[in-house]
């Protein structure tokens, strides 16, 4: 039997500047991408809002970096902290393809929480 499949070209929806860095590095997001960060992570709809991981990229006081392997790719690491709560956001950003990264991922942990591997790259401190 012959099959014909309709596929419907697929709609790639573009990115855009959804925060810049104290660096001044930009990061961007599009709708698709919240959404899937949202899904991977339930519990923060009830947690942080789309300006909280704003808020923990523009107004940093540190970033950190993984420096575990991850294929190349290369996270930094915000967080934020939420008044009387014992639990901050962390704002994950794949800067794989230079200044300009990607919202990659966000979760709540607990405060003070650092994985093995998250090394302080800014601010820079005079050695």
């Amino acid at each position: 039997f012959p099959v014909t499949i309709s596929v419907e070209p697929l709609r790639v929806e573009p990115y855009t500047v959804f925060a810049v860095d104290p660096r001044g590095y930009k990061v961007l997001c599009n709708e698709a991408q919240l959404a899937a960060i949202y899904e991977h992570h339930p519990e923060l709809r009830n947690f942080a809002s789309p300006d909280d991981m704003k808020k923990a990229i523009e107004n940093a006081t540190v970033i950190f970096q993984s420096t575990k392997s991850n294929k190349g790719k290369i996270f930094n690491l915000y967080y934020l902290s939420k008044p009387r709560r014992n639990i901050e956001l962390k704002v994950v950003v794949n800067f794989s393809n230079g200044e300009n990264g990607i919202l990659w991922a966000a979760q709540p942990v607990v405060v003070g929480q650092r994985k093995p591997g998250e090394i302080m790259i800014w601010p820079q401190t005079k050695s």
